[in-house]
């Protein structure tokens, strides 16, 4: 099994597009861990979102079912 890291940053004062992105992501892959950060910018604050998921077939190792 491989994985992959895919990146979302949503913004404090407008992250509705983005949430839904993030949102319509996770139903459609299998992810294997999330990881957040907050970044205080000021007026440019935003989370940043990094969701490692698994690619291709097969089942998913026994600490990533839950």
């Amino acid at each position: 099994m491989s994985s992959e890291l895919h990146f979302f940053a949503i913004h404090a004062l407008d992250g509705r597009a983005a949430q839904e992105e993030l949102n319509g992501f996770l139903a459609q892959h299998r992810v294997l861990t999330i990881e957040k950060q907050w970044l205080a910018a000021g007026l440019d604050s935003h989370r940043v979102v990094c969701v490692g998921v698994a690619n291709g077939p097969g089942a998913l190792p026994d600490a990533a079912v839950r």
